[in-house]
């Protein structure tokens, strides 16, 4: 169900908020974010506005060598970047610009909605400034494809591959969200898959 109104109406989205998150980890209540960014469209998934910043490490999270070594972070990089009460300001800013009520969207949504989840949480003067439920494009790619036993699996840069996107700068937030939202417009163009369920999360 879309969020409710003050009146108890269901608030319908003239916007999407595009998020995609670079983090120390998998565990959102034990790993810091260390870079988000968000682009808000039209309904049409045309881009109006965008947000990327660093996040300086939350001192009481940790970061693994893992994900530093996926997403090619250098800690000593994020030394001078915003802390994160500064980062969920203007992030809940960036939201509502325009005045517009964005849907979240991304690629793999879960991920990144329980990692905001607890930082809306650990600053808790703000509320979620979007609205679900999502758009996942993941989601909406098994929905879409007829073609897909060639597919070694659904990650982002698979599927964008297989669209002929340009997937270099994978794993970096802004590559990442600029991919995600050309993936979804191309898979907008695509035939339904024969037999697949109509999801929710994929109307758009």
């Amino acid at each position: 169900m879309e969020q409710e109104n003050n009146q108890g109406c269901p608030e319908i989205a003239d916007a999407y908020i595009f998020v995609d998150l670079e983090t120390g980890g998998l565990n959102p209540d034990k790993h810091t974010i260390l870079q988000i960014a968000a682009v808000i469209t039209d309904l049409d998934l045309k881009i109006q506005d965008s947000f990327i910043t660093y996040v300086k490490p939350h001192p009481k999270l940790e970061t693994t060598k893992d994900a530093l070594a996926i997403n090619q972070i250098k800690l000593a990089d994020l030394e001078s970047a915003p802390d994160e009460p500064s980062v969920a300001r203007a992030l809940h800013q960036f939201a509502h610009i325009g005045g517009k009520r964005a849907r979240f969207a991304g690629y793999n949504c879960k991920f990144d909605l329980t990692f905001l989840n607890n930082l809306w949480q650990r600053h808790d003067i703000f509320e979620p400034p979007y609205l679900v439920p999502w758009l996942d494009v993941y989601d909406l790619a098994k929905t879409k494809f007829t073609y897909d036993a060639g597919l070694p699996n659904f990650k982002l840069v698979t599927v964008a591959a297989q669209l002929g996107i340009d997937t270099s700068g994978a794993h970096n937030a802004g590559a990442d969200i600029t991919m995600t939202i050309e993936v979804a417009r191309r898979l907008r163009a695509l035939p339904d898959r024969s037999g697949a369920a109509i999801l929710e999360t994929s109307k758009f």
